[in-house]
């Protein structure tokens, strides 16, 4: 099954908010200019920050869901990414509702996966964790099209707030002054932008994407499910 696309009847399928925005809206300067000092090297190393962050998601899911993790079956630098994750649930006691939560809306014709849903002080957040070095107005972007995918098909428990777990983050420790969620290299970045003109900034991505994708197909590979010499 092809990753970029979700289906309910594998008939229909549904561009992902990440693949839109990825191939819709032009990549922030920063990342370009990472890509041009790796040079060869750019798609391997990226191939394996992008394995990195696909297990410390993972690893996030579990420890959701109520199972232990050992640090012994990760890389130290996966494990740090992992406790910073704890902390911010010991720090501010979140009651999370869903984690990796697919959605499908054919009305708005776009698919996605939720990282986490969860409420902190009576106020329903969603949270995309981002393992990388940085935050990108395109991170909000995506909050924005799945809080719209979220409200729509909840219109009686609409999300509050969205933000940005960035497990990277250069701050030293708790905000003093209260008036954020953080802590030691991590922290709950929340988007200048209004979830109303964030949607509105995605639509105009997708409108982009669906002229330059007038007929796209989903990539069925088919293989056996038994195999014998």
């Amino acid at each position: 099954m092809d990753s970029r696309f979700y289906t309910l009847d594998g008939k229909k399928f549904y561009p992902s908010v990440t693949t839109i925005i990825s191939d819709g809206c032009p990549k922030p300067a920063q990342l370009v200019s990472w890509w041009k000092q790796l040079g060869l090297y750019a798609d391997r190393v990226a191939q394996e920050a992008a394995n990195k962050g696909k297990i410390i998601h993972n690893a996030i899911s579990d420890l959701i869901i109520g199972k232990e993790l050992k640090a012994n079956t990760f890389r130290f630098d996966e494990w740090e990414h992992i406790c910073r994750f704890a902390e911010f649930c010991h720090s501010h006691n979140p009651r999370f509702i869903h984690t990796e939560l697919q959605q499908i809306n054919p009305e708005l014709g776009i698919a996605g996966t939720l990282d986490m849903l969860c409420y902190i002080n009576d106020e329903l957040w969603l949270i995309d964790v981002k393992t990388g070095s940085g935050v990108y107005e395109t991170h909000y972007v995506q909050l924005g099209a799945y809080k719209k995918m979220w409200d729509s098909d909840h219109p009686e428990r609409p999300v509050d707030r969205i933000g940005v777990l960035h497990t990277d983050a250069t701050t030293r420790g708790a905000d003093k002054k209260g008036k954020s969620m953080q802590g030691k290299k991590w922290k709950v970045c929340e988007p200048e932008m209004s979830a109303e003109n964030l949607w509105d900034y995605f639509c105009d991505i997708k409108r982009l994407w669906d002229r330059l994708n007038p007929e796209y197909e989903a990539r069925i590979i088919s293989l056996p499910d038994t195999l014998k010499l």
